[in-house]
C-alpha cells in the first residue's frame, strides 16, 4: 500500500529512479522478509525500513500483512520526516 500523497511524489520522480524504486517496493511486498532485498535496510532505533534507488528513498513500515509506503523523497531530506512516517505507520496499526 502506498499513501496517495506518496504515490504523487513517486510519480513525479525522474523516470529511471521512479522505475527502480517502484520495482524495489513491489519486490519487497512479495518477499517473506523484506530485508532480504538488496535495496532495503531497517532504520536504526525504529521499526521502519528504507528502500533506495539512486538519490531517492521510500520509507516503509510493516503492518502485517501489508507493507505500507509512508514516505517518499530525496535522500537529502527524507530522513527529516521520520517522525511523520512513524506516526503514519502507527495510524495504520491502530485502524
Amino acid at each position: 500500500m502506498i499513501l496517495e500523497s506518496e504515490r504523487d511524489t513517486l510519480t513525479s520522480l525522474p523516470d529511471d529512479d521512479r522505475e527502480r524504486l517502484t520495482a524495489a517496493i513491489w519486490d519487497c511486498a512479495m518477499m517473506r522478509d523484506i530485508t532480504d532485498h538488496p535495496a532495503v535496510e531497517p532504520l536504526k532505533d525504529s521499526d521502519l525500513y528504507r528502500a533506495k534507488a539512486g538519490d531517492y528513498r521510500a520509507i516503509m513500515g510493516l503492518v502485517k500483512p501489508t507493507l505500507a509506503v509512508v514516505l517518499v523523497g530525496h535522500r537529502k531530506n527524507v530522513y527529516d520526516n521520520l517522525n511523520t512516517a512513524a506516526k503514519r505507520v502507527e495510524s495504520f496499526r491502530s485502524a
